[in-house]
This record gives C-alpha cells, structure tokens and sequence, in this order.
C-alpha cells in the first residue's frame, strides 16, 4: 500500500448512522482530533459525515420567502422553528469546536434583577444565516437551567454533549442585561447562538448521545441566547387541586405555579393571575425530508433518545380574589340564599369552572412523546406491542385506557384506541393493547422487521362555556330555568298524574308482536311528551325497560309535532346499539334513525358496535339515492353540490356504479371529471353532512356522551329538536349537561337512570367544590332535592325473580316487582345439572383460595384465570338439547388488571369481559362475577357498585372468590348465605370448578394455547407472536415431544408458556406463611444468583404446572431439530441470534 494509501486508511471516517461504530473517536481519538483541522469548514464537512440524520437531507431544504404573512399565521416559536434547517443544525455543530477552549469562568457574573417584571421577547425574521440552535427549559434548579435540544438533528448519535445544556448566572440574554436565573419558565425556547465549556476536559471524544441525561454531567454553558416569543394570559380565573396543580378557567390542561413565599394555599378559594402557555413540540427532528420510508426512520432514530413531555403552563403572578372564592362557595344556592352578587355571575362561574376541571382530568393530559413500539402483533383486531416505562419521565399514568393513539408506519399512519395498559416492572415497560380499523389491520405488517412508531393524539378540541351564557338566553326558555332550578331557583315539579288513574294515556310498543307498556312506563312517556315540564327524571331500576321506554317517548313526540327531531343520548356505543335495536322493531312508522359518530372513531369500533344507520354508512347511502335518482333533488339542485358529490365517489370509486347514475349527475361528472378530481374532500366533509341533512331528514338521532361536542359543531342542522332523553343519566357529569341545555335550549329533557347504581367516574385528584360543580351527581341531587318531576318505574323484566327479590332487599327497601315467572329464566339452570346444583336458585359461589398479586396499583390472580377459562369453556358445551352461545356469556371483574388479562384470554370470542362500570347498561344470560382478592376491598362493598356487578344476568350469576373474604365483606356476606341456604356454594373438587391442567399428547401440562395469559413474556405479552424466538423455542418443545433428553418439566413443574413473565408484578410481595427466610420468595432470578433451584422440603405440595413459580425459560430452550426452524425465513440469522442469546 502507497504512503497515500496509508494515510487515507488512517483518516477513513465510519458510516453515518453506525451506532456502534466510532462515530467521533475510538481507540485512536486523542490522536485523530490533535491531526484534525479545526476549520470550521473542515469541522462541518466531519459533522455532516458523522451525523446519522444527514442521510435524510441530500436535497437543500426550500424556505418560503413570504415570512411575515407565515408569521401571521404561525406562533413566533412555531415559525422559527418551521424554517430551521437541518444544515442549520450542522453548522451550529460545526461551529462549537471553534468554543472548545472558551471556558466559562472567563465570562462575567451577572446580577440578578430585583425586580418581577418578565424577559423582554421579540421575534427577529433576519436570522436565517446566523447561527444558533434551539433548545427547551427542561429542569429549573436552584442556580441554573437544564435544557434539551429541541431537535435530534443537532448531536445525532455522536454529539452527546450537545443533548443537553446549562444556562447560569454567566449566560448573556439579548435585550437584557441581568442575569435569567429566576426569569426562565419551564417550556420557554431560546435561541443559543454562543457556548462556553463548563470544565477543562477535552472534548475528544465527545459523549455518545444515547447515553445522556438531564442528571449527566454536562459539558457546555449557554453563553449567548436569545428568547423566543412567549404566549401569555392575564387575569387567569384558577383554584388549586390536591395535587398543587391549579384549575384553570377556559383551559383543559392544568398548569403549574410559582408559590408565593409567604401566601398559604386554599383549596376552596379562587385565584387570578398571569400565566405563561407553553409552546407543544410535536416533532423532535427537522422537517424536510424527501419520502415516508425517510420520516419513518428518522422517528425510530430520534425516539431513541431521551425525552420528556410537554411542559404544562406556568402561573407565575397571582393573588387571591375574594370576590370570587364568595362566589365559588355559594355555588349550587346561586339563586337560592340572599346575597349581594348576580345569582347568574355565580351559576356562569361554578359551572366554568367545574367544566374546566371536567376537561382537564379527563382530556388535558396527553403524552406528546414517540415511542418506537417494540414486540408488535396483531390479531383479531387488535395490536399489542411494548413501549418504555422509564423512571424519570414515566409513561404510566400518561398512556391509559381509552386513550386515542396514532401509528405511524411504513405504509401510512394508523388511528387505534388503547384497550387495556399492563405495566411489565422488570423490564421497565407498558405492554399495550389497542384496537384498530379492519383496513389498519389488513396494512399493517410487523414482519420483516418494518418500523412502526407510536404517539397520542391531540384531545378533542373543547368547547368551553363562554361568559353570559346564562344571562344571554331568555329566562324563559327551559334550558334556562332547568339551569337556574339546579343552582337553587324555584322548584319545576308540578302536580303529576297518578299512574294508577285509568285517565293515564295507554301506550303500546308497535313492534311485532305489539307490548303493551305498564303503568309506570306510561307515565313517563306522558310527561316526557307533554312538553308540560322542562326536565322528566325516571328513576329506572335494572332491567325496567327503560331502553323501550325511550323510544316509545321518541316515537310519541313525533307524532305529536311532524318535523321534528329527537335526540337519545347513551353512555356507550353498545348501548347506542341497543337502543337502535329496539328501534328496529318498530313496523310501520316514520323513523328515520342517524348515528352520529364520525368516521375516525366508526372504523375502530368493533363489528358489534355498527350498524347501518352509523353516521359513515348512513352518508354513503344517502349520496347514493341521491345520486342514483331515488331521492329527489329538484332542478335548482346546486352544481357545487353535484361536484361534491361526485368527488365524494371519486375517491371511493367502489361505492358507486356510473351507469346508475341519473342524467344529471353522470353527465357532471364525465364532464367536469378534471375539476372533480381536485376537489379536497376531506376538508369538506362538513358541507356533504350538511347535504345528507337537507335532502334525508333524520328524526331520531342517537349519540353518545363523549360526541355530544361534535354534534354542537352540526347545532344549525337541529334546530327542529323537541326532546333530548340521556339513558343512564346517573352517569353524566354535570358539566355535560349544562352544556346540552345551552345548546338546545327550547327542548324538553328526559333524564332516565338509577341512582341506586354507578355515579358519574371521577378521578381521585378532583375533589371539593370543583368535583360538586363539574362532575356532580345531578339525578341524585334533582331528586332528593325535588325539583322535577319524576316517573319511577318498578317492574323488572332482565332477572330471575329471586335474583330481583335478592338486589330489591339489600338495595331498593323491597319496592321492585318481578316482571318476569321462574320458568323464563331457569332454562339453563334446568338442562345443566352437572354444573347447577339447585335449578331454583339463580346463584352459586366458588371458593377461590388463591391469593391475587399485584400488577401496578390493581390486582390480579392466576387461578381465578384458569377457573374462568374453564367455566366458561363448560357452559357452552351442548347438554340436554340447551347450549349457551359466546355472546350470552359475560365476564364482569372488579379490577382492572384482571380484567385486562381476561379481555386478552377471550380475545377473539363473543364473551363480553369488562370491569362493572364498563357493564352498567348491559346484560347477558350468564355472569362470571371475578372478586379475584382473597379480601374484599372497600370499593366492592359499595352498595351501587355491587348492585351493578350483581344484576346484569337475565338467569344466573357464577361469584368466583374467597368465602372467608365474602363472609366478612358487607353485602357479601347476606349474598353468601342466601347461596349457602340454597345449596347453592359448589364442591370446587369437581369440574369445571377444580383447577386442572390440560395436557397434551406426551402427558405434559400445559394451558389452552388459544387463549393464552397476556402476562406471558413468550407469547402474551406486547410482543406476542412479534418475538420470533419465543416462537421459534414454543414450537421446538411441542415438536421434541418425549424426544432426546429428559423434559425438566416432568421433574419440576414449572409455568407453562403462557404464564405471567417474571417481572415484580408476579411475585408475592411476602414470603409464603412459615417460611422464616425473606429472601426465599419466588424470584426466580435470586436463585439463580444463588445457584440453581431450592430443593423442595419434606412437604413440599408439587403445585401444576401453570401454577408453580417461574422457572428458568432459557435452559430448557436449548437444543431441538433443525426441522422446527424451516418455516422461518433468514435462517442463518436466526439461528445466530438464537446463539448470541443462549451465551448471554
């Protein structure tokens, strides 16, 4: 090799995005930085080579040169940083070599101001050939700030020292000539445009990105900076939680405050002060980049680091309003007790502020973190997969049930919504299960190693009460004097007619055949449709035949007034069916039914949960008739709306048919086919509903809760609205309902519920005055209280008669009457004696000894688990001509750990698992009821919560839990006996009652593969059927057979593989009762540092094999035929990544 040739192996660089290489040194670093030239072209040409994102950005990055109209219309932090350049991120790299040497202790102290005044901000649109580097106000400590660059580009993966910064006393701010300490809130951008070293060390070389933190020791000083323009609000209206967090008004994300020294903190008062609204950062990388296969990886790269939410608003000035806290405290007596304020100022604030409270707990907090989403899979629509749970910034807590989450993938991005969360403690992960489109499911594909990265999305935009909604509408509409009653005005409860009067009108459901309504359904249809009363509460027991008296209520009014609307509010999508089923069975009327649910969420939604008359399908099929010619549209039809149309159908052509098409719309279209084609549809939406609207007409409009906002957003297409009915009203909150009752101000309200069941959720951080105005308990308090009229109905139609009899005793002061004889719902009880032991009596206990364990702060139990899967697998086997379907089967479980290892054991199935509040409103043939503690908690001896869990069956209910905890539990124990009375607690020695474990063809232990325990590492976890070698070992152990070496299992039995990992959760937080050593639990991992199993004492119980403690998984996967590796693809790969394990 020449001399030349030497010299460019010596300087040859690694390769960009090589992690593990030397990406800045090596072995040879001292040496190569000492040759290197320290040029700043030089250092930018290096940079460049050795950043892992410059890959990404071959071509120069166009900035638009219109920039003070992009102001306008763009946040000054939103602006800067949308024209900020990944070259730009290189020549601030570049450049701080030059700062190599500039120490710190060479720049002056500053003094700090005296003063409260804020930073002076300004936004400069001449910066686009400085340079400098943006970064955010992470950590405010005593004497200085930590910040974080707010773009991965800037350090890639080898410039870990320019991660994170500090700014002290030193630092020199542009226009001010103090010191920042003290001025700087958490959230604010700055603009470093200058660093200086913090110490001597050399940078040579510099710390790997992926192994900084804000608690690192830090390598630079901001020296210059400038601050980027903030967003204030003055003369904020806020009270503090528990939680020192502050409620404010007109805001759904709580904020943060800078105490006052010497005040002390009222949770009942109000406050008013300035606060500072952070700007959200949604993307941690620099835009620009040419395809998605390019933004894809730039996720997963930039995901990789360090990272942490959003930073919430800062109250930094506030005093405590007197005035207000007055007016707070009067709250629901507002129009009630004298007082020197407007009653209407009072009602405007408390439910202001109570809606804000409602917003912010619920929708305020998301986590605007990506997360590469490891051990993905999928099945039965469904996606499991694993993201970090780190301990600084966890994302427990942050990532729930329910949450919306958006994927973003090879293909395209991915909307789903989270179904159950499982924190795995050991390896510091939540394991995800969420539900997604049947289209999503059909793209997405986790093989072949495709990267998918995961995000929340942004809450629903909210909207807020505005100030004078009270006093700007007439006090004689009856959104008004509902509202005005409920804050202490005078009672709207007027004489009602007795439903024993043969004057009572007779109502009949016109279904086939007919049912005719009992007296007390009548009532409450007469007074709902006499538009006599504002607001009608019908107190509704379980299974009263509410959901039929609804509709005969709808029905009613739209006979009474032609034209008109009705709206019917459910608490869940599944009662949203359930009402339009009952609709269905209506013959020979005018219904014209809508399901207002916008086409993001109806894709998620599960098959169950849809119906033709879903706000998609519906719009589908009215532009179709439209279309088509079945609808008539007049000759003044707009030509617009004909291109709308038509553009709708362009973009799905498979909807339509074009020689269907009547004359004037075809020949539209063949015409005008270029202009249609560019029409933006999805922006334009709006306009095609408001068509459907106009030209189909709807009169029945279900909804739910949760989408009544969306529907406001639509409030000029209901304007004919006369009735607003709320099934289980019970369970909306306040806020809600003040915000319906401004919305529709002329219609007369329908709340029908039960308040001797579940009131509206509320998380334990609200409290006080801001939880009795924003969450409230209004049907309790309407009734106690009588400020309507109310309708009570009494006959139950769902239950056994003595299962009624039972729940009316313990709950209702004996008033409930059984609709319903013995023999129409006994069936079941009857043809299945080898499970049933006394068919007259709808209730049996198994006694379950085994103790629940822990997963995060719920619970959960393994053999409760098996004891289900096996019940359940016995009730549906075919006996005596009967069998039960999966659909007439329900699994009710007080906590939320267990209910999502069971939601994922029935995955695939039409058994419906879900905890009692997820219940309320529903009913199957059979209940499995899970108490799944040995000790029955405080809040499963609620009285409405137990109700609830106890009346869902229609013939039996099968309690799985420990007798010795029922017997002391109240309720539980008059449950227990009754059972005992009957006969009725079963010999748990007999199946399906007895523990047992299958076994496979060789006599070995195992669990039902199909429905496998989604704590299991090898299979159920995030990652099932993503971990290609847990797969891989599970087929070689059913392959091997009896083959080869001896089975370890047959000696010890240990799990199978579908039982919990070995994490924290799973292990007993106490040694087991004698056993006088602590430290002999069972950690599977202490023994191994010990040195190998325990052996088993004198009388020592040989456990089965899916209950006995976790044993080494590894050491049993070793070994197998080169026939189970065939039906994988890369081979040689896997087989040395199964090697790299196996020495590890």
């Amino acid at each position: 090799m020449t001399k030349a040739g030497k010299n460019n192996e010596k300087r040859k660089m690694p390769a960009a995005g090589d992690k593990t290489g030397k990406l800045a040194g090596g072995v040879d670093a001292n040496k190569k930085i000492e040759e290197r030239d320290y040029s700043f072209e030089a250092c930018r040409k290096l940079e460049f080579h050795e950043n892992a994102f410059s890959p990404f950005y071959t071509h120069p990055r166009k900035v638009k040169t219109t920039v003070k109209e992009d102001a306008e219309n763009l946040h000054g932090a939103n602006f800067e940083l949308n024209v900020y350049r990944h070259d730009d991120a290189i020549d601030f790299a570049a450049k701080s070599w030059e700062w190599r040497n500039d120490s710190n202790k060479n720049q002056l102290i500053l003094p700090r101001s005296t003063d409260r005044k804020l930073l002076p901000t300004n936004c400069c649109f001449t910066f686009h050939d400085s340079i400098r580097a943006y970064y955010r106000v992470i950590a405010e400590l005593e004497d200085k700030y930590i910040l974080m660059a707010c773009h991965t580009n800037l350090h890639g993966f080898h410039r870990g020292d320019l991660c994170f910064v500090e700014v002290t006393d030193r630092t020199i701010t542009k226009q001010y000539e103090f010191s920042v300490i003290g001025k700087l809130f958490l959230g604010d951008i700055v603009s470093v445009t200058r660093l200086s070293k913090i110490n001597k060390t050399p940078l040579n070389p510099p710390p790997k990105a992926l192994k900084m933190t804000q608690e690192s020791k830090l390598v630079w000083e901001v020296a210059e900076m400038r601050v980027l323009v903030r967003k204030f609000k003055e003369n904020v209206v806020f009270a503090f939680m528990k939680t020192g967090l502050a409620i404010v008004k007109g805001f759904n994300e709580a904020m943060k405050v800078v105490f006052n020294e010497t005040d002390s903190i009222n949770f009942n008062s109000l406050y008013t002060g300035d606060a500072f609204v952070p700007v959200k950062l949604r993307c941690k990388f620099i835009g620009g980049c040419d395809t998605r296969e390019q933004r894809i990886e730039l996720m997963k790269r930039s995901s990789e680091f360090v990272s942490c939410p959003s930073a919430l608003g800062t109250i930094h000035k506030y005093q405590s309003s007197k005035k207000l806290t007055k007016q707070f405290k009067i709250g629901v007596d507002a129009f009630k007790i004298d007082h020197k304020f407007d009653p209407e100022d009072v009602t405007e604030l408390c439910a202001q502020m109570g809606q804000s409270a409602v917003l912010t707990i619920f929708n305020g907090r998301s986590d605007s973190r990506l997360f590469l989403m490891q051990n993905c899979d999928k099945s039965d629509n469904v996606i499991r997969f694993s993201i970090p749970n780190p301990l600084k910034y966890p994302t427990e807590g942050l990532w729930n049930c329910n949450n919306r989450i958006k994927i973003q993938g090879f293909e395209r991005e991915f909307d789903g919504t989270i179904e159950t969360v499982l924190p795995n403690e050991k390896d510091r992960l939540l394991q995800i299960c969420a539900r997604v489109s049947e289209e999503s499911m059909r793209e997405m594909d986790f093989r072949h190693g495709r990267t998918y990265v995961v995000h929340q999305r942004e809450p629903r935009r909210a909207m807020f009460l505005k100030d004078g909604f009270l006093k700007d509408e007439h006090s004689s509409k009856n959104g008004s004097r509902i509202i005005r009653t409920l804050y202490g005005g005078p009672s709207l409860r007027k004489e009602v007619l007795d439903c024993s009067q043969d004057s009572t009108p007779k109502y009949v459901f016109p279904s086939v055949p007919p049912v005719s309504l009992n007296e007390y359904q009548n009532q409450y249809v007469q007074m709902i449709t006499s538009k006599k009363y504002p607001m009608v509460l019908g107190s509704s027991p379980f299974g009263c035949g509410k959901s039929m008296t609804i509709v005969m209520a709808a029905i009613t009014a739209l006979k009474k007034s032609k034209g008109s609307q009705q709206i019917l509010v459910s608490q869940s999508n599944y009662a949203g069916v359930n009402l339009i089923d009952i609709a269905r069975k209506v013959k020979d009327t005018d219904l014209k039914i809508l399901r207002y649910v916008s086409e993001r969420n109806w894709k998620e939604l599960p098959d169950q949960c849809k119906t033709e008359f879903d706000k998609p399908v519906w719009m589908e099929t009215t532009l179709k008739r439209l279309a088509y010619g079945e609808i008539p549209h007049g000759k003044d039809f707009p030509m617009r709306n004909v291109d709308l149309v038509m553009a709708y159908f362009y973009n799905n052509p498979r909807k339509f048919h074009i020689d269907l098409l009547c004359d004037l719309f075809r020949n539209r279209y063949l015409k005008n086919i270029d202009e249609i084609r560019d029409i933006p549809i999805k922006i334009r939406e709006r306009e095609l509903f408001v068509i459907c609207m106009k030209y189909n007409e709807p009169n029945v409009i279900v909804v739910t809760a949760d989408t009544l906002q969306s529907v406001a957003r639509h409030s000029k297409e209901f304007v004919n609205v006369t009735t607003i009915q709320i099934d289980e009203a019970c369970q909306l909150p306040e806020c809600t309902l003040i915000s319906l009752l401004v919305q529709f101000p002329n219609a007369n309200y329908g709340l029908i519920g039960d308040i001797k069941q579940l009131p509206p959720y509320c998380e334990d951080d609200l409290k006080g005055k801001l939880k009795e105005y924003g969450i409230g308990n209004t049907m309790e308090r309407a009734i106690q209280q009588g400020m309507f009229p109310e309708a009570v109905l009494r006959y139950v139609y769902r239950c056994h008669p003595k299962t009624t009899d039972l729940l009316s005793e313990l709950f209702y002061d004996g008033k409930l009457i059984s609709g319903v004889q013995e023999e129409q719902r006994n069936e079941f009880m009857r043809k299945r004696p080898d499970i049933w032991p006394n068919s007259e009596y709808p209730l049996i206990c198994v006694d379950n000894k085994d103790k629940g364990y822990k997963v995060g702060t719920s619970c959960a139990n393994k053999t409760e688990k098996l004891l289900v899967k096996q019940i359940v697998r016995s009730l549906m086997e075919k006996k005596n001509g009967y069998k039960l379907q999966e659909s007439d089967i329900g699994v009710i479980s007080f906590y939320a750990a267990q209910t999502a290892i069971l939601v994922d054991s029935f995955r695939g199935t039409q058994v419906k698992c879900g905890t009692v509040d997820a219940f309320q409103g529903s009913e199957r043939e059979v209940i499995v009821l899970c108490c799944t503690n040995e000790k029955i908690s405080e809040f499963m001896q609620l009285s409405n919560r137990l109700n609830v869990a106890m009346s869902r069956a229609r013939q039996a209910t099968i309690v799985i839990g420990n007798l010795k905890g029922l017997s002391a539990a109240k309720y539980w124990r008059t449950i227990l006996e009754s059972a005992e009375k009957n006969g009725c607690v079963v010999d748990t020695s007999k199946p399906p009652f007895r523990v047992v474990v299958e076994k496979d063809n060789n006599g070995k232990g195992r669990q039902d593969e199909s429905n496998p325990d989604p704590e299991a590492d090898s299979e159920m976890g995030p990652g099932a059927g993503g971990d290609k070698e847990n797969q891989m070992n599970k087929r070689r152990r059913r392959n091997r057979g009896g083959r080869g070496r001896k089975d370890k299992r047959a000696e010890n039995p240990g799990p199978s593989s579908q039982e919990p990992s070995e994490t924290k959760v799973n292990r007993p937080e106490t040694a087991p009762a004698g056993d006088k050593n602590p430290k002999n639990d069972q950690n599977p991992q202490r023994k191994r540092r010990r040195g190998g199993r325990k052996k088993a004492g004198k009388n020592a119980v040989e456990k089965p094999a899916e209950l006995a403690a976790p044993t080494n998984e590894k050491k049993r996967n070793r070994g197998g035929m080169l026939s189970d590796w065939i039906s994988f693809p890369d081979l040689n790969d896997k087989m040395k990544n199964l090697n790299v394990t196996q020495k590890k």
